[in-house]
């Protein structure tokens, strides 16, 4: 074996460990769902303040935690990273369109969104010129696909599946709505599952480049 390659096949291994790791944490998650929906009350499970709709805001709210915390550490030349971070923070904050419904009136979520997107323009604007480079760069890693992979079940496939009249269609009675928020909730928790990965994917990787 050639010297040269070995730190390249001990990445590739360590790679390959966390992916499995991912791959089993997702299971168990999902598992737990399972075991909760076989045990009954499965409308408390998957409910607007249920247990999985809990464990989303707890996964988005992680990941934008992990990809902001470059702004607390004050590292430079990270916009695409921050950009990230406040798509999840946006998306934490559009979960919790429910409770700010039910506390403070209709859409009133958009009172705490508004501010962020408009922080993510700011970021955007002022890191413009840089914002391709690091896109390209990013775009070249296992993050990137993570991130891509779980941005498109949460923003596509849950969505596709929630379709009421789909379950009206499969299921007919009152279980179709039930079938159909488990099915769109479990998605969904894939889907920032597979976001936070990304984040802590994004953040190894910085440290690896990190001098010293």
């Amino acid at each position: 074996m050639n010297l040269s390659s070995r730190p390249r096949i001990r990445a590739l291994l360590s790679l390959a460990a966390r992916l499995a790791i991912y791959a089993f944490a997702t299971g168990m998650a999902l598992e737990l769902v399972v075991a909760r929906v076989r045990a009954g009350n499965v409308e408390a499970l998957v409910s607007e303040d249920g247990a999985v709709e809990l464990a989303q805001l707890l996964l988005v709210f992680s990941a934008a935690g992990v990809l902001l915390s470059v702004i607390v550490g004050g590292v430079r030349d990270q916009e695409l990273r921050i950009l990230m971070g406040m798509a999840c923070l946006f998306a934490g904050i559009r979960e919790l369109d429910g409770f700010f419904g039910a506390e403070l009136g209709p859409n009133t979520y958009k009172l705490f969104a508004i501010p962020v997107v408009l922080a993510g323009v700011v970021v955007g604007w002022r890191g413009r010129a840089a914002l391709l480079e690091q896109l390209i760069d990013f775009a070249a890693t296992p993050a990137a696909a993570l991130l891509f992979a779980g941005a498109l079940i949460v923003l596509v496939h849950a969505q596709v599946l929630g379709q009421k009249e789909l379950w009206q269609a499969l299921v007919p009675g009152p279980a179709a709505r039930t079938v159909k928020k488990t099915v769109e909730e479990c998605s969904e928790l894939t889907g920032y599952l597979m976001i936070l990965f990304a984040a802590i994917e994004i953040e190894i990787q910085r440290r690896h480049r990190a001098p010293g």
